[in-house]
């Protein structure tokens, strides 16, 4: 699963502390003194492990998301209400479909990270990227998909988290 798993450089911490003052959803101060390590999959995702909780996923060069055991970072995030009907599919990998939300709680324009959490007990579910903004998929573009899943309950980033939390 994993390929490797190192600390990084402090020049590779720098470089990932400028990167992260761009992120809106970023609401936990890091600094250089803490333990930064990168945990790499085989399948090329990289997980960013913060005083040993892994706290980051870094999908590609562009997209960077927290992991759902990130509990500080998901409760400032744009949430996402999707109705029962929709969750098994959600973890399952599917894209989140409009008809399925039930409510937007904050705002999100196309591109925009947020987190998907069902409708009965409020559990984060998966982690989204925006395709059509908040006031389009409210205003009644109840067709489509609304967002794509970047990270859900039990796919091979889940696992691999497990893994990186257990002893």
């Amino acid at each position: 699963m994993f390929k490797r798993r190192h600390p990084l450089s402090s020049k590779d911490i720098k470089q990932l502390l400028t990167r992260l003052q761009t992120l809106p959803w970023l609401n936990k101060s890091l600094s250089k003194e803490m333990r930064f390590e990168l945990a790499e999959l085989q399948s090329g995702e990289k997980i960013y492990v913060v005083n040993g909780f892994p706290l980051l996923i870094e999908i590609d060069a562009n997209t960077m998301i927290p992991t759902l055991r990130a509990k500080d970072l998901l409760l400032n995030m744009t949430r996402v209400v999707v109705d029962m009907g929709a969750v098994p599919h959600i973890v399952n990998g599917a894209d989140v479909m409009a008809p399925g939300i039930r409510e937007i709680r904050g705002s999100c324009r196309i591109g925009d990270i947020v987190v998907v959490v069902d409708e009965v007990h409020d559990k984060e579910i998966a982690i989204g990227q925006t395709l059509k903004s908040a006031e389009e998929i409210l205003r009644g573009d109840r067709k489509g998909k609304a967002f794509k899943n970047l990270h859900h309950v039990g796919d091979r980033m889940w696992k691999a988290i497990q893994q990186l939390s257990s002893p």
